[in-house]
């Protein structure tokens, strides 16, 4: 069977999460001997509604030349949206961040999964067919503040989308 979908379940490496919105499996006859194949069954379907998913990040900070050591834990945080709008705050109480994947989407100003994608070979397709590659990136702030012991340390996510970037990954299974 070849799987053909648009994210996989498991990293690509230590800094991605992926997530699957689109599956398409397709079933090849084999001819033994024979350098052909010959598609037999192909299968389409969509996982159910992926914007619902959680996300947890544990993060932290440390250097030794400020001498100032902090945790998502211990520090106040924000998400924020392209123009800069506060989506989300997150406070020194919580265990982990929590992120849904609707949050992250819509930090990004894409508009959602259902936009039609921007890619070369998107076909009127939405993004949730054609997939994207969102950027995530975490910014501290208050570092001078706390090593002077005035303020604690914050941190901010921002999303940006890559444009005109689909994603997909295509697994062999013999």
């Amino acid at each position: 069977a070849v799987v053909s979908t648009q994210s996989t379940g498991w990293p690509l490496d230590k800094d991605t999460v992926t997530i699957s919105s689109f599956f398409k499996e397709r079933y090849q006859v084999v001819y033994p001997g024979l350098v052909i194949t010959e598609n037999s069954e192909e299968t389409q379907y969509y996982s159910k509604t992926p914007e619902a998913m959680d996300i947890k990040v544990e993060h932290s900070v440390h250097s030794r030349e400020l001498q100032i050591t902090g945790t998502q834990r211990t520090m106040r945080g924000t998400l924020v949206s392209s123009n800069g709008t506060v989506i989300k705050r997150f406070t020194s109480t919580e265990r982990a961040d929590r992120l849904s994947l609707d949050e992250i989407i819509y930090a990004s100003g894409m508009g959602g999964l259902d936009a039609l994608s921007d890619s070369p070979n998107g076909n009127n397709k939405a993004f949730r067919r054609k997939g994207c590659v969102l950027i995530v990136t975490l910014f501290y702030a208050n570092v001078f503040g706390s090593v002077f012991g005035t303020s604690p340390l914050e941190y901010t996510y921002t999303v940006e989308r890559v444009p005109y970037t689909p994603h997909r990954v295509e697994e062999v299974v013999p």
